[in-house]
């Protein structure tokens, strides 16, 4: 019975929000693309390639690891926010290289988003002392959400034959999950924060960011089966 009325509950909540909440939504990430926008173009008069700028975030998850575990929270905080801007800055470049919504491109950056939050919260989670169980979650949310679109891409590509530019598109980022990475990353920086100062008020904070990405996860997720039809 209390399983049923949470699923009820989630389900409401998704509805609600999905009426109400997903304008909102896309206004941020349209007013964070504007001001990525000129970065974006700088970048490729240069020819950087979204992909190549996904790949720096990629390449980021050593070194700010590193930095974490070695308790250097002022640098690690810096790389963190460098390194989820790029994110925004990708966007805008691939809109820029006119790339279809269903591209291995997108694939790959929403892959390594997930990695970049994966293994930067295992790392705090081990190396800092700061543990919560919405950290947890959102690994194993994560986990789970990285596992079920690569066997998803393979199974509907080489079993079902489903092309593969409608799989990729089927797979791409909808609202919620823009706005679950961008709540993960304010909590990141938060606990980030929290470390080196010890104040109540941003532990706190990521407390409250923490489990709000992870409904957000939970809404992304619906959102996805709902449009695989699953």
């Amino acid at each position: 019975m209390e399983g049923q009325m949470t699923v009820a509950s989630i389900t409401t909540t998704y509805r609600f929000f999905s009426e109400q909440g997903e304008g909102i939504i896309k206004k941020i990430h349209a007013k964070l693309g504007e001001l990525a926008l000129p970065q974006a173009r700088w970048l490729h008069r240069k020819e950087v390639t979204s992909n190549q700028v996904t790949a720096s975030r990629m390449l980021s998850i050593v070194p700010i690891c590193v930095m974490l575990a070695y308790q250097r929270y002022w640098l690690s905080c810096a790389l963190v926010l460098l390194a989820a801007w790029t994110d925004n800055i990708d966007g805008r470049l691939a809109r820029i290289e006119d790339k279809p919504k269903g591209s291995m491109g997108g694939l790959f950056d929403s892959l390594v988003d997930k990695l970049f939050v994966i293994a930067v919260v295992l790392t705090i989670y081990f190396y800092s002392g700061f543990r919560a169980w919405f950290m947890t979650s959102i690994v194993i949310g994560e986990s789970v959400y990285l596992t079920f679109a690569v066997l998803y891409l393979a199974f509907a590509v080489w079993f079902y034959e489903v092309p593969q530019e409608e799989a990729l598109k089927n797979l791409s980022s909808n609202s919620w999950g823009r706005a679950k990475l961008t709540l993960e990353i304010c909590a990141t920086i938060c606990i980030i924060i929290f470390l080196n100062t010890n104040s109540k008020v941003f532990g706190l904070a990521a407390q409250v960011l923490g489990w709000c990405s992870v409904k957000f996860l939970i809404f992304s997720f619906f959102g996805k089966l709902r449009r695989l039809n699953i």
